[in-house]
């Protein structure tokens, strides 16, 4: 027999929701939660579990390289090389990743108005974020951070959380995405 915190031990290794796992097994969400929560599980219900643990890590894996596919595509448009990934996957750590402090820049011809004027007319208008910054929405769910202190990054979704992919000078940018 197996207990139901074996089986969610099994699920969380392998980076699968419950959500995810109970689309596979045809089970709702809820009696997948109460398999977990369970002291002993049946033959029947932990093999029929397993089972879809198996076709949920595959379609988890799928949806993953996809989004970075396309996430790379969108960065190679603008000219941003993407790190090379690890050999191995790197575990999901559930933490945010703090801002990086501004980078001053020298003297510089442009200004955050008419950088800000060239992007909006290039990918819409922006979304503020407090005092420091706006965050422009690339194609592909990644993220071109513009601050009020002519730093900039462009950021990626990731297992992890987000990666820091650039950050440069306003001039930079302008360079980086052809258009000056």
């Amino acid at each position: 027999m197996i207990t139901g915190k074996q089986l969610r031990s099994l699920r969380t290794k392998k980076n699968v929701s419950q959500k995810l796992l109970a689309q596979c097994a045809g089970f709702s969400s809820a009696y997948t939660h109460k398999l977990e929560r369970s002291r002993v599980v049946s033959v029947t219900a932990s093999t029929k579990y397993l089972q879809a643990l198996e076709q949920a890590a595959v379609r988890a894996a799928e949806v993953l390289e996809r989004k970075e596919r396309e996430s790379e595509a969108v960065l190679a448009r603008f000219g941003v090389t993407t790190p090379v990934a690890p050999a191995a996957p790197a575990p999901i750590v559930q933490e945010r990743m703090s801002v990086p402090a501004p980078i001053k820049t020298k003297t510089s011809t442009l200004t955050f108005e008419s950088v800000t004027e060239l992007l909006d007319s290039r990918l819409g208008k922006p979304e503020p974020r407090g005092s420091k910054h706006v965050v422009y929405m690339l194609p592909g769910q990644a993220l071109l951070v513009l601050g009020f202190d002519h730093s900039w990054s462009v950021r990626t979704p990731s297992r992890s959380g987000w990666d820091l992919v650039d950050g440069k000078t306003l001039e930079g940018l302008i360079t980086r995405l052809g258009l000056k």
